[in-house]
């Protein structure tokens, strides 16, 4: 099967039940396109993503790839950034970029704080979509983790729902996500998803493939599958071993 084929297929199997997404979006702050396919670019979401607040895509009934020209980048005056693809869109890097970027301490994107990793927010969160061919090897600044979404400061969240990240990679540092909060107490949660032939090029979290996490704890994963290849249905198995407090999952490699 044709990999956009493959990503298209990826993204409708793998949708959030209703009621169960982490941000409730049916009243969204901006929304990506007006109804067609041909309305949904990369520029368009750059800038809805730069302004901040509850983006909803409207790019017509059938699923739609969007590939990136240039990395959406979160502006840390931002109290929130929730995409939510509605199950029929992809965000694609075109294996050549990044997709989704957010550092409190790069001062491009605007220090809000006298120390720029004290701050909460903005809280990031992406449900109902699919990250793919997401590329920053050539990442100087950052050292080029996290192919899909970089993700760094202190008390930030990160949420995903319902979402896809599949045939991502990174110079390091998990090659769908970068996640570090720098004082351990940011957290991350993925329910309803699947992390699939992400590949990373140096080092991931052990148990996490396509993942470099350091937080407060452990990940929170729930009806999610992370596998190390694609096409591996083995390679690592969500087992129903539930965590007090967490609600999480041990995940095993059985590979």
């Amino acid at each position: 099967m044709p990999l956009l084929a493959s990503i298209v297929m990826a993204a409708l199997a793998v949708h959030v039940p209703a009621g169960a997404g982490p941000v409730n979006t049916s009243h969204p702050t901006r929304v990506v396109g007006n109804g067609n396919a041909r309305s949904c670019t990369s520029a368009a979401v750059v800038a809805a993503v730069r302004a901040g607040g509850v983006i909803h895509f409207s790019c017509g009934p059938r699923p739609v790839v969007i590939t990136m020209r240039r990395t959406a980048k979160v502006v840390n005056t931002s109290r929130e950034v929730v995409l939510d693809g509605g199950g029929n869109v992809t965000l694609s890097g075109g294996g050549r970029r990044r997709i989704l970027y957010m550092d409190t301490c790069d001062p491009k994107q605007v220090w809000t704080t006298a120390h720029c990793q004290d701050q909460s927010s903005p809280r990031l969160v992406v449900q109902n979509i699919t990250f793919a061919e997401g590329n920053s090897t050539d990442r100087r600044f950052d050292g080029g983790g996290g192919g899909a979404i970089y993700n760094d400061g202190d008390r930030m969240t990160l949420s995903i729902g319902g979402s896809v990240f599949t045939g991502n990679h990174a110079n390091e540092g998990g090659s769908a996500i970068f996640f570090v909060s720098n004082d351990r107490t940011g957290t991350m949660a993925i329910r309803h998803s699947s992390l699939e032939h992400n590949p990373n090029e140096r080092f991931h979290t052990p148990g996490l493939p396509g993942i470099y996490f350091l937080g407060a704890r452990r990940p929170t994963i729930s009806h999610s599958t992370l596998k190390l290849r694609r096409g591996d249905e083995l390679s690592a198995a969500l087992l129903a071993v539930m965590r007090p407090r967490t609600c999480s999952f041990l995940l095993l490699s059985i590979a």
